[in-house]
């Protein structure tokens, strides 16, 4: 057997590195000038979420992985695998968040409070991100390209189950960022 392409093949076994990450906020927004008015206004003008679900705030990530291989006649190895994630958080922005009056340090409260809630949801999907990195950039080669395809794809979908997991986990462990002080008025 001729050593050659395989060990070609392994040399181009893609290495380990870290996800490309992109994070942006976007802001909807609330008026009033009481904390009921707030609340009224932010009621009406908060958005949904994928599953239909109006949130104060909420982080929505997306995790793509790119990768090629290779074969020879006995198998299919990866030459790159690369992921990226994409995280965009909604935020509510008070109009009439002006000065250091009682309503705009409780504002302020509780912006942060959200902010800091999302973050944590941030963190989980980037988490995510990088243990796809890690996990399926190190996969050994398989008899077949299409095996080699069924196994990134399988485990990709474990990885992100569980991950979404961990996030109903947080949410309830948070009360949606209640414990954290994301309560308003």
């Amino acid at each position: 057997m001729d050593m050659a392409p395989m060990a070609s093949l392994l040399i181009l076994a893609a290495a380990s590195g870290a996800p490309t990450v992109s994070e942006r906020t976007e802001e909807y927004a609330v008026a009033g000038t009481t904390p009921e008015e707030i609340r009224v206004s932010m009621n009406r003008q908060r958005p949904a979420d994928k599953s239909g679900r109006r949130l104060d705030a909420f982080t929505d990530w997306q995790v793509r992985r790119e990768y090629r291989h290779s074969s020879t006649a006995e198998q299919c190895a990866l030459t790159s695998f690369k992921t990226t994630i994409e995280v965009v958080t909604t935020l509510p922005r008070w109009s009439g968040n002006r000065g250091d009056s009682a309503l705009a340090q409780r504002w302020d409260r509780y912006q942060r409070a959200l902010e800091e809630h999302e973050k944590g949801h941030a963190q989980i999907g980037i988490k995510t991100a990088e243990a796809m990195q890690e996990e399926l950039s190190k996969l050994e080669p398989h008899a077949t390209c299409a095996d080699l395809q069924h196994a990134i794809e399988s485990r990709a979908k474990d990885i992100l189950d569980g991950a979404r997991e961990e996030e109903a986990d947080y949410d309830r462990r948070t009360r949606h960022g209640t414990a954290q002080g994301a309560v308003f008025p």
